[in-house]
């Protein structure tokens, strides 16, 4: 089971309904629409069509229960972290969040996956080295993705195939 987790309003419940829709390379998406979401307060759990017969399970955990998410690690095979790139606000506490979670010894051999969202918007200049993201080189991978626009969608559909294999 793959497990979303990141801070409130970084994007998770828009991020898993694209993904629900069906993204593969052959099939980028691009969205002119953003439907309605809500900030998630408990969990949300649901399938990914991650090839023609795969269905992954995910679970999307509210960033409002960051105090528990270790709770539902030794279930998950791999973690989806998203950060909001754009809220100047959140950077210091989402780096606290996940380098909590990358401490974690039950998440030690889980596959991880960084994603920036929000990318659409003007970027924040210096992300990378704010978020001092070249030390967590080799242990985490990095995408930048939009779930407002779908752009990087397709890789991160390609990335949850390569560890469901």
């Amino acid at each position: 089971m793959y497990l979303i987790i990141g801070p409130r309003n970084s994007g998770k419940t828009l991020l898993l309904r694209r993904l629900q829709d069906g993204v593969s390379a052959d099939k980028p998406a691009r969205y002119d629409s953003v439907p309605h979401t809500i900030s998630t307060i408990g969990t949300n759990l649901t399938t990914v069509a991650v090839g023609k017969r795969r269905d992954a399970p995910i679970r999307e955990l509210g960033g409002c229960l960051a105090p528990v998410w270790a709770t539902y690690f030794p279930a998950c095979t791999s973690v989806i972290f998203v950060i909001d790139a754009n809220d100047t606000t959140q950077l210091a506490s989402a780096w606290i969040l996940l380098l909590d979670v990358l401490s974690a010894a039950q998440l030690a051999n889980r596959p991880f996956l960084l994603l920036l969202n929000k990318c659409d918007l003007t970027p924040i200049s210096g992300l990378e080295s704010i978020l001092h993201l070249d030390e967590l080189s080799g242990r985490v991978h990095l995408e930048k993705i939009s779930a407002k626009d779908g752009s990087g969608l397709e890789r991160v559909v390609d990335w949850m195939r390569s560890k469901d294999s």
